[in-house]
């Protein structure tokens, strides 16, 4: 008798052997896949990373400007006489008042590149104008003929009178300017006194005699 094999059983057979080798087939896919997945985020991820140092880098670059220098201060040199306590015509003129002069020298001064105008007055020159009998002798002159007003002494208005005035280059008093005054009163004397001053001994500057301008402050004080 002959034994026959059954086709279904053959089919079971290969059935399950296709379906493991599907299987595998798709693991392997997927695995493939994954990995490609993952190299190709992290190159993305080093992409972005490396733009966004270049762009912090070009932002954050700033080129620096050294400050300007800051300007120079011209310093002004003048000569200041100080007339202190202008005080009533009945009462002792105080001898012992102090004078001030000052000077300051701090500055270099061209006098060879000075250029000079007929109407120009200087600040300050080599040879310094000078009053008959020195500085003790210009304050003198001013305490003795300073009177102080009657309508200040009794209303007790007293303070500092701030003057220049112009010594020409022949030697007398010119222009005679207010710079910050107390009353027209203490103001107008100050200012008449210094009108009358005898004449000085002009200022000099490169061997030329030249105008000054001399600042007084006069201080009226009553006792």
């Amino acid at each position: 008798m002959e034994i026959k094999k059954n086709p279904k059983a053959n089919l079971e057979k290969y059935k399950l052997m296709f379906l493991a080798i599907g299987l595998i087939i798709s693991i392997g896919v997927l695995v493939s896949a994954f990995n490609w997945s993952s190299s190709s985020a992290k190159s993305d991820l080093n992409l972005n990373q490396n733009i966004t140092d270049e762009e912090m880098m070009e932002i954050t670059r700033q080129d620096q400007k050294e400050p300007p220098p800051p300007p120079k201060q011209e310093q002004q040199q003048q000569q200041t006489i100080e007339v202190i306590n202008i005080i009533d015509n009945n009462e002792e003129i105080n001898d012992d008042v102090e004078l001030n002069l000052e000077f300051d020298e701090e500055e270099d001064i061209n006098l060879e590149d000075t250029q000079e105008e007929e109407d120009q007055i200087f600040i300050y020159v080599k040879n310094m104008p000078v009053f008959p009998g020195g500085v003790v002798a210009l304050k003198r002159y001013i305490a003795e003929h300073v009177v102080y007003p009657a309508v200040a002494r009794e209303n007790g208005i007293e303070g500092t009178v701030f003057l220049r005035f112009e010594v020409t280059k022949t030697g007398k008093v010119g222009k005679v300017e207010l710079q910050k005054g107390v009353d027209p009163l203490l103001d107008n004397e100050a200012s008449k006194v210094i009108k009358t001053l005898p004449r000085f001994k002009p200022g000099e500057q490169n061997g030329k005699k030249v105008s000054v301008w001399y600042s007084i402050p006069v201080t009226f004080k009553l006792n």
